[in-house]
This record gives C-alpha cells, structure tokens and sequence, in this order.
C-alpha cells in the first residue's frame, strides 16, 4: 500500500464527516421548517384571526367574506 491508497482513504474518511455534518444540518433545517408551517397555520386559523379582530374591536360579519376559487 503506497501513499496514494492512504490519502484515498483520508479523503474517503473526509468525505463521509462531510456528508454527515450535512444531513445534521438538512435534519435540523426540516425541524425548523416543520415549526415554522406549525406557526403559519396557527396564526392563519380561523379561530386565531377571529381572536386578533375581536381584540381589535372589530365585529366578525361574515357577509363581508368573499371566497374566491381559482
């Protein structure tokens, strides 16, 4: 075995640790992806904006509510 098999090995070796502080970093970017869409449809319910308008001192009507389909 000559240097040339040593360094392949390292490299090897490199790449693999590479590898793995990558999909850490897509594991941790998926929880917070999944936190945030969490918070998104928390804050877009229903019930939420209701909340938000009533402490606004709004009055709910839903004949002021227009659906639109696309």
């Amino acid at each position: 075995r000559g240097l040339g098999d040593v360094y392949k090995r390292q490299t090897l070796g490199n790449l693999s640790i590479s590898n793995e502080k990558v999909r850490a970093k897509i594991t941790t970017q998926e929880k917070e992806n999944e936190s945030l869409t969490m918070q998104v449809n928390e804050l877009t319910s229903f019930d939420y904006v209701k909340e938000v308008v009533k402490e606004m001192g709004l009055a709910y009507n839903n004949d002021n509510i227009l659906v639109v389909n696309e």
